[in-house]
């Protein structure tokens, strides 16, 4: 089965970034008596399945747009590093499906031989936060799209209002 809902597993949530419990969905913790939390349940996709999502993503980009990406990879990670914790500014109780890390073409001048920019997609943050597998497709598809908008220069706050005008149509 590529598609699984793991029931009741108790696992102890260890933390080892301050903020990394707001990776994980809140109604996938049980307190035990103790007062500790635990996880209840995730889901899991396989990561070829996975993977078939994000370049679902990429292919409903535009084409004009899909024509103009150049010099920037796109992978997919289990969760982010510490470092790419501290490179973002995260508000309490907001979770981290993506991250560009790179140049964005409008800030490109004099741009040569530089490595690749970086389009990271969070596999565990999307199955933990999602309820299904349909929801999970929906959060790859958006979150490519909204990291995509970075690397075309888009700010946050850009992103967001264009998000919402794309979702209205």
């Amino acid at each position: 089965m590529v598609f699984m809902v793991k029931p009741k597993i108790y696992a102890p949530l260890r933390l080892s970034v301050p903020n990394l419990v707001s990776f994980i969905s809140p109604n996938r913790f049980q307190k035990s008596p103790s007062g500790r939390f635990f996880v209840v349940e995730y889901l899991y996709m396989e990561l070829e399945k996975f993977e078939k999502l994000v370049n679902e993503g990429i292919k409903a980009i535009p084409e004009k747009f899909l024509k103009k990406l150049e010099n920037v990879d796109i992978v997919i990670e289990d969760e982010p590093t510490f470092c790419q914790l501290r490179k973002t500014i995260i508000q309490k109780g907001s979770i981290l499906f993506g991250l560009y890390e790179g140049t964005p073409q409008n800030k490109r001048w004099n741009y040569g031989q530089a490595l690749p920019d970086k389009i990271t997609i969070f596999k565990k943050a999307i199955e933990n936060y999602s309820h299904s597998e349909e929801e999970i497709k929906e959060i790859v598809i958006n979150t490519v799209w909204h990291e995509i908008a970075h690397h075309f220069g888009m700010n946050e706050e850009m992103v967001r209002e264009s998000e919402h005008k794309r979702r209205k149509k």
